[in-house]
């Protein structure tokens, strides 16, 4: 397991994958630079330890799950599946994504990203082709108990 931070120092502290506050939405392309950034980490992680991206899962939580989502859809990233928690899905083409096993965790108490935002972008993703397992908590900007097992057993089943 790795965990890169952001490229952009947010407002308020912390990181952002996008330079600037855009909330959820906006395109693909606006992660253009950290989606740069992750491909050429990842691959230098893939020659120091041999790895085959094509069992790499990607895992990202709201913004970085958008970024997730923009490493599989336009990167040279072609993921053995892809965790969304508390996401969003920008919006840009979503052919690469056919086929791809996907799990979504997401709170129905979501501020942040609404909860409704979140099931027309699971619907956007199966549309597409995706294999989405989708998990929803009676909780907020956070992943639930239940969806976190979930997420286990999704992890473990691929």
């Amino acid at each position: 397991m790795a965990a890169p931070r952001g490229l952009f120092p947010a407002e308020g502290g912390g990181f952002s994958w996008v330079d600037g506050n855009p909330g959820p939405g906006g395109s693909l392309h606006d992660f253009d630079p950290a989606r740069q950034a992750i491909s050429q980490w990842l691959t230098g992680l893939v020659r120091l330890h041999g790895l085959d991206l094509r069992d790499t899962y990607l895992l990202g939580f709201s913004q970085g799950s958008a970024l997730a989502f923009a490493l599989a859809c336009l990167g040279d990233i072609e993921p053995g599946g892809l965790a969304a928690l508390a996401a969003y899905l920008p919006e840009g083409d979503l052919g690469r994504l056919d086929g791809l096993p996907i799990f979504w965790s997401h709170g129905s108490r979501d501020d942040r990203v609404p909860v409704a935002r979140a099931r027309r972008d699971v619907e956007r993703l199966r549309a597409a082709g995706a294999r989405v397992d989708y998990c929803e908590s009676d909780t907020g900007h956070k992943v639930g108990v239940e969806c976190l097992r979930a997420l286990k057993a999704w992890l473990h089943s691929g």
